[in-house]
């Protein structure tokens, strides 16, 4: 009874296509790259828009809102897509085979959004019910 009966594995990767799928990640980065810098150049002036009317006013703080975060999309986009490079390569090589700068550099990126955008509180146990917000939802 030495044989054990070895399971397959839920997910298999043909070798090479970790490398493959990563260095098309890599085709991605790039053309967000000139994407966030063409957007950062879409600056408008308030007096561009014409007159010193407040509903011109508005629709300049508006357009600056839409540029704005259309440049901070493009760079979570663009962060996203190199977490996802790192991660693929530490998939096919293993942790100790991967560059360290790629590591520290999946680490700033986590450090980075965990500070930006924290975790919603934890919801009370009592409240854990079904879908009506902790509430029993009997008739």
């Amino acid at each position: 009874m030495g044989d054990r009966t070895r399971h397959p594995a839920d997910l298999h990767v043909a070798d090479g296509a970790l490398s493959d799928f990563t260095h098309w990640l890599g085709g991605i980065v790039e053309p967000l790259d000139n994407l966030a810098a063409d957007i950062a150049e879409l600056n408008i002036a308030t007096h561009q828009y014409g007159g010193a009317m407040p509903a011109v006013a508005e629709m300049a703080r508006q357009y600056e809102t839409a540029r704005s975060r259309l440049v901070e999309f493009v760079r979570i986009q663009r962060e996203a897509v190199e977490m996802l490079g790192i991660a693929a390569q530490i998939s096919e090589r293993g942790y100790e085979a991967v560059d360290q700068e790629q590591l520290d550099r999946l680490r700033q990126i986590t450090s980075t959004w965990n500070e930006r955008y924290p975790r919603p509180p934890r919801i009370p146990e009592e409240a854990s019910g079904g879908g009506g917000g902790g509430r029993d939802m009997a008739l």
